[in-house]
């Protein structure tokens, strides 16, 4: 057999695009699965943000074809006062697309069509990129592999809707790559649509991929191929074609930071960075070696998926032979591999578990400048890197002097074992059957919940607001305008029932009611001991069980029983009962 691309069988088959991008296809299916088998009725097993996700599907379709509004205004959260959703994660682009599906299918539908295009995507993507870099095919494949299926894009999943859909970015790149080599108006829109799309998928998207392009671009003006004013004129005119397209959903957001004084947009800094021995460290998802390291995650800093960050033996170890080999880019690609991993350590590293608080890191320095101030996660930089581990695996693969299609094979299925998170843990989109019997409209009357206003801990209430349309008190979103908050703290009713409620004095029903609230739901599934069941029988490196159990309880029992008894005595025997909810009806209640 041949070596050279020309004579590779796999080299001629993976030069058949169409049939690459159905390869693609199958794999983010097979990576997920089983979710593709529960389509339309199971979400990945997330906890807290995945529900917020799942409401922002919900809340799109309303907001669009139902009331004919902008969605960046939700009347039906915080009631009475509504939620202003401008700084909240929308990921407009996931939004958009999956629109029919979410208005024919349901939202868990829409959600896992969301998730599949972006890990086709972005393989694909990847592969175009690599293919202009590198002109083989079988090493942009392999790259496409890395970029799509990256340990901690793979976690994610369970979350963070707008942290996985990273297609644009290895299209953007590639379209920037042909717009700098040869021009042309097909690369020239491809760049500036592409871009738009990214940051459309994300706000914090389109800031990193400037700090992919920037170094890029400064790098092809100091060794042009064409003249340097023709790319300077290029990249500006892509710039303005990518602010046209997203300017409708840009400008207000602009306009609200420049009008608003108290900058309640930014969030509390975090340091959450991931910890440098676990780039080596295989993710606790694994099929086979899974169960042996979950118990390296159990006890790390914090809970929320991104502190996987893993790289991969075989990718490092074909990024490696390309430096070695001193293969044309990858010295770049090297710094900027390390690069994004010393800022995704975060403004302290941590070690052994412990922030190391004598120690700056240069996200410190990010953070320090306007704008990119807003990029307070640092974990979050692990997808710079995945870009460029996935470029040197191209590399990797293009400076191997023998480049038979049984090692191509070899390196593609160690590729897909080492990343394989199999079975995908998933869980079934479950509401109580009595919200079948509460559903209403935005004009019927509230349903107040207890507890809630209580961040990711509410978003069972969002998921249940998806089958009864009701307004809700309170909401999780990714930032609330203060007026909602105020308005609950000027008002003794509410305020004594935020949160936790602290019971200064007797539920006023009737207050309640001029309000607007017509049922008040207690979450029975919220109580400390119900938590405390389920955490005694569960296992403990059971990462993704825990993380959702431990978002349970936080409603002490005897607040609850003391609560049952006064709604009872108020308003007569519960209208709606389960194992999950008891539901009073605000009609009719006694006057405080």
């Amino acid at each position: 057999m041949q070596d050279t691309p020309a004579g590779s069988r796999a080299e001629r088959f993976l030069r058949r695009t169409p049939l690459v991008a159905l390869i693609y296809l199958g794999l983010a299916v097979a990576m997920t699965w089983p979710l593709a088998a529960d389509f339309a009725g199971s979400v990945p097993a997330g906890a807290g943000d995945l529900w917020q996700n799942y409401w922002n599907f919900w809340w799109w379709k309303t907001a669009l074809l139902e009331m004919g509004q902008h969605p960046y205004y939700c009347p039906l959260i915080f009631f009475p006062t509504g939620g202003k959703l401008i700084f909240h994660t929308h990921s407009a682009f996931n939004m958009l697309v999956a629109l029919p599906i979410t208005a024919t299918l349901g939202p868990a539908a829409a959600y896992n069509f969301c998730i599949l295009l972006a890990l086709w995507l972005s393989g694909f993507g990847m592969y175009l990129l690599l293919r202009e870099l590198t002109a083989e095919a079988r090493g942009a494949f392999l790259g496409g592999l890395v970029f799509a299926f990256f340990p901690q894009t793979m976690e994610q999943i369970f979350e963070h809707l707008n942290l996985i859909t990273l297609q644009f970015i290895p299209l953007t790149m590639f379209f920037f790559i042909r717009l700098t080599r040869r021009g042309g108006v097909r690369n020239l829109a491809g760049t500036g649509i592409c871009f738009a799309l990214n940051a459309l998928c994300g706000w914090h998207l389109g800031l990193k991929l400037t700090l992919v392009l920037l170094p890029l671009a400064i790098l092809h003006l100091a060794r042009p191929v064409r003249p340097r004013r023709v790319l300077l004129r290029d990249w500006t005119l892509a710039g303005l074609l990518a602010l046209l397209f997203m300017l409708p959903l840009l400008a207000p957001v602009v306009v609200e930071m420049a009008s608003v004084e108290d900058d309640y947009y930014r969030k509390p800094p975090q340091n959450l960075g991931v910890e440098a021995p676990y780039v080596f460290v295989p993710h606790y998802g694994h099929p086979l070696w899974g169960g042996a390291v979950s118990a390296a995650y159990v006890d790390r800093p914090y809970a929320a998926p991104g502190y996987v960050c893993y790289l991969g033996f075989v990718p490092l170890a074909l990024g490696l032979w390309a430096l070695l080999r001193r293969k044309s880019g990858s010295v770049y690609w090297s710094l900027f591999v390390l690069g994004a991993i010393v800022i995704a350590l975060g403004r302290h590293p941590f070690w052994g578990g412990e922030v190391v608080e004598s120690i700056t890191l240069p996200f410190y320095l990010l953070e320090q400048l306007p704008v990119f101030d807003l990029m307070r996660v640092a974990n979050r930089f692990m997808i710079l890197a995945s870009v460029g581990l996935a470029v040197l695996t191209g590399l990797g693969w293009s400076a191997i002097r023998k480049k038979a299609d049984w090692r191509f094979a070899v390196l593609a299925c160690a590729i897909l074992f080492e990343y394989s998170w199999w079975p995908y843990p998933t869980r079934r989109v479950e509401t109580s059957p009595v919200y079948e019997q509460l559903i209403g409209g935005a004009d019927d009357g509230a349903i107040f919940n207890i507890p809630s206003n209580q961040r990711s801990r509410s978003g069972h209430n969002l998921v249940a607001q998806t089958v009864h349309g009701r307004a809700i008190n309170g909401g999780y979103v990714s930032t609330s305008a203060p007026r909602a908050q105020a308005f609950i703290d000027s008002h003794p009713a509410l305020a004594d029932l935020d949160g936790i409620p602290k019971l200064e004095g007797p539920v006023d029903t009737a207050a309640l009611n001029r309000l607007g609230f017509e049922f008040v739901v207690i979450h029975k599934s919220r109580l400390n001991s119900y938590r405390d069941r389920i955490l005694a029988t569960a296992d403990r490196n059971d990462i993704v069980l825990t993380r959702t159990q431990s978002r349970l309880g936080d409603m002490p029992d005897e607040i609850y029983e003391r609560l049952r008894n006064e709604l009872s005595a108020s308003c007569g025997d519960p209208r709606f009962e389960d194992d999950a909810i008891v539901v009073f009806s605000l009609n009719g209640c006694s006057t405080q």
